[in-house]
């Protein structure tokens, strides 16, 4: 994605900040998680059938049942309020809805590439534009020439080079170079930003993107020439980081701003999950602050893009906690809120 060299005027916009106010008044609430916690799984249906799930819910019943339905409606319901933001926004605040939104279209081309099953991606996609179901399904089907085209209008990667890597199935090479495409999208739209709250969101994202994946690849052994072609902040605690061993980074990261990243994090580092729930966590709680900001410029219409995810995500995490019976403590522990 390309953007223009000169900074990005982020003006006022009244009548999307009005219609973003409304639908923040309907955003769960710490208090609705704890009751759905208590919930069997029939109930937290019925609940969220009587909040903004209900079409979702509604329109899938007939197909999908328990976890599966609820699981498949969240996904919906999500990319229907991304593409509905995209739709009602201004061509600035638009730009900031759609570059964000690409960790999903990337997310579900990841899924193409790797299931190639019809099935897999109705379940398992959240259909923001223009990765919806029928796009995707569409996709699967195409050859090799199309398919790469396809990728390429995407993502602009290089159609000649992604074409080669579908050719050898090289699926690493294929999400190694979507994840880079991603991450520049996103470099390229903070230099555009002026100073801010928001510019400091899209630093924050790309530092701790860069750090979750240097972190990532030491723990399997990939070789330091490899590591440094993903990082594209070139910080300080980055370069650090990626010349250390992965027990050594982990305590230089201990050391940094971002020290609270490591709570958790198993002595062996036989399991690196936590710093990635710790950074996601990290970020979801930035949006809060741009919930509350001017009421009419584009943080509260970003932020609310953000506490949506949010909500998700929280659902997704009471659902599945319920299904593998894990404890209320378990879920409070990691619930993301603006307490």
């Amino acid at each position: 994605m390309k953007y223009r060299k000169k900074k990005l005027k982020l003006g006022g916009y009244p009548y999307t900040a009005a219609r973003v106010k409304a639908r923040r008044a309907l955003l769960l609430t710490k208090e609705d998680y704890m009751k759905m916690s208590k919930m069997g799984l029939n109930e937290i249906i019925r609940f969220l059938e009587e909040r903004e799930y209900k079409n979702e819910i509604d329109n899938l019943s007939s197909h999908y049942k328990g976890m599966e339905l609820i699981n498949i409606a969240l996904n919906e319901n999500l990319a229907n309020t991304v593409n509905k933001l995209i739709d009602i926004s201004t061509k600035e605040s638009q730009l900031l809805v759609k570059n964000y939104s690409m960790k999903w279209v990337i997310a579900n081309l990841k899924i193409v590439i790797r299931s190639r099953n019809s099935d897999l991606v109705k379940k398992s996609i959240i259909p923001v534009e223009p990765t919806t179901y029928e796009f995707c399904m569409e996709l699967i089907k195409k050859d090799v020439n199309e398919f790469s085209r396809e990728i390429s209008k995407i993502t602009k990667i290089n159609e000649e080079s992604f074409k080669k890597m579908h050719e050898n199935n090289d699926i690493i090479s294929m999400e190694n170079e979507m994840d880079k495409a991603y991450l520049n999208s996103l470099v390229t739209l903070r230099n555009s930003l002026d100073r801010g709250v928001l510019k400091n969101f899209y630093t924050f994202l790309v530092e701790l993107i860069d750090i979750r994946n240097i972190i990532k690849l030491k723990s399997i052994d990939m070789p330091k020439e490899t590591i440094e072609t993903f990082v594209t902040t070139k910080s300080k605690l980055a370069k650090q980081l990626i010349d250390e061993n992965l027990e050594n980074g982990i305590k230089t990261l201990k050391e940094s701003k971002y020290g609270s990243f490591t709570e958790g994090i198993a002595e062996d580092l036989s399991d690196l999950s936590q710093l990635e729930n710790n950074i996601e966590k990290y970020l979801m709680q930035y949006s809060f602050k741009l919930l509350h900001l001017k009421p009419l410029s584009v943080a509260p219409i970003f932020g609310y893009l953000l506490a949506k995810e949010i909500e998700v995500r929280n659902l997704k995490l009471i659902v599945n906690a319920k299904a593998m019976q894990l404890s209320d403590e378990f879920v409070e522990k990691h619930l993301i809120t603006g307490d």
